[in-house]
């Protein structure tokens, strides 16, 4: 639990720990291409799509999808949907149709601090933080 104070009262927020890994550029898109491809390959991905229809069935899914010109039916055992800010409205009718509740999503601050390499160095060995790839 964490204290803060907000105007003149205490008040406290539970704090999540989080593994730190330190990437380098190169290495996050060697990640990222890695899976694009894994998904892709396996079909399981879809960008750009609009989702028409989601029908549930017994064990999975059936999707009505656009892709560009042309619309297809496809089965999914599972499906994961990013609408970002401007799908929302339509995701909160889609789940409501499948009887799903929708709840609002655990809120995550994340902190970035850029500074020079050798401050960071230091911090790190004074809070014991991964620094190995600074």
């Amino acid at each position: 639990m964490f204290e803060m104070t907000k105007g003149s009262q205490i008040t406290s927020m539970d704090v999540k720990d989080y593994e730190i890994s330190a990437l380098s550029s190169k290495q996050v898109k060697k990640v990222l291409q890695d899976n694009f491809v894994y998904l892709k390959a396996h079909q399981c991905i879809s960008l750009q799509t609009t989702v028409k229809k989601i029908e549930k069935i017994k064990k999975g899914f059936y999707l009505t999808v656009q892709r560009e010109d042309e619309e297809e039916t496809v089965y999914a055992e599972k499906i994961v949907i990013a609408t970002g800010r401007v799908g929302v409205a339509w995701w909160k009718e889609a789940i409501a149709s499948l009887g799903i509740k929708a709840e609002p999503p655990i809120i995550s601050l994340g902190f970035r601090f850029e500074m020079d390499k050798k401050y960071l160095v230091e911090i790190g060995k004074r809070y014991y933080m991964c620094v190995s790839q600074l």
